[in-house]
């Protein structure tokens, strides 16, 4: 990576280029009349060479880092177009069940509108399935990710699964969970979301909580939580929104620049589950 910056400097390339060229002239104009070349021409052939076979090395790799950079400008511009696809069929699909819904009702029938169109359930249903195709377009096979929701009140006082991705599998309970020093406790307790590129980091600092799935594929992957709490009168909702990969990682675990981009790109699938939650809450707060 430093090489590549100094390599990237405009001023390097075209003063080995320029440098090169004076000295071939050097050589070329006055190389019979000064003794210091014309008695040493070995020399000054070696010297020539070396500083050839150099220009031609930072042209050949400024070339390549050139090349890559914008491999890498138009992979991020295809990414933010697929993740603007995602946002919009988000919105999409929720105006379409409002639109839907209202214009359905029945003449003569008295309706509660905010039940009648408020499905949160549905809505982060249907944002899990579009954030596995935007994984799977960004390169994590959708087989390799898993989404749940935790969820509680101060009147249950035990955890459950509000939502899961997967109903068909089976998941840790989740009272073990955040009973344990797992990354969902600990983004409950803090508030903040929390981005983990490399679940085995988050397994030395105490942060994820193994289970037999991590444990499988060696707690290779990446993990994500998004914390929401609503209190509503003199009761508390809570919610632990998680989205990890097992056996490939979400970014790459060493680049600190793209976990930090890719942690935005998180947040932002994260705060539109966040507003669902609030109004999941709404909706068993009025049961």
């Amino acid at each position: 990576m430093a090489l590549a910056k100094i390599l990237q400097k405009p001023w390097l390339s075209s003063a080995s280029v320029i440098l090169t060229g004076l000295y071939y002239g050097t050589l070329d104009i006055w190389g019979d009349d000064w003794k210091w070349i014309s008695e040493h021409k070995d020399l000054h052939g070696y010297i020539y060479s070396f500083l050839m076979l150099v220009t031609i090395i930072f042209v050949l790799c400024k070339c390549f880092i050139d090349i890559k950079e914008e491999k890498i400008k138009k992979d991020k511009e295809e990414l933010l177009k697929k993740f603007l696809i995602f946002i919009k069929n988000v919105v999409q699909a929720k105006r379409t069940r409002f639109f839907d819904r209202v214009s359905r009702i029945e003449q003569s029938k008295r309706i509660n509108f905010f039940d009648e169109i408020t499905h949160p359930k549905d809505q982060i249903r249907f944002i899990m399935t579009q954030a596995v195709e935007f994984l799977e377009f960004y390169g994590v096979n959708r087989t390799h990710i898993e989404m749940t929701v935790l969820g509680t009140n101060s009147e249950l006082g035990t955890w459950e699964y509000a939502l899961v991705l997967d109903r068909q599998k089976q998941y840790t309970d989740p009272n073990i969970i955040m009973a344990n020093t797992s990354l969902a406790k600990r983004v409950i307790d803090s508030g903040e979301s929390t981005f983990i590129s490399d679940l085995n980091e988050g397994v030395q600092q105490n942060l994820f909580y193994k289970s037999n799935r991590s444990d499988s594929v060696s707690n290779i992957g990446s993990i994500y939580c998004k914390p929401v709490t609503l209190k509503i009168q003199d009761k508390t909702y809570k919610y632990v929104f998680t989205l990890v990969s097992y056996g490939t990682y979400l970014c790459s675990p060493n680049d600190q620049q793209e976990a930090n981009e890719f942690a935005t790109l998180l947040d932002e699938i994260g705060d539109r589950v966040e507003l669902e939650l609030y109004l999941l809450a709404m909706k068993q707060h009025k049961k």
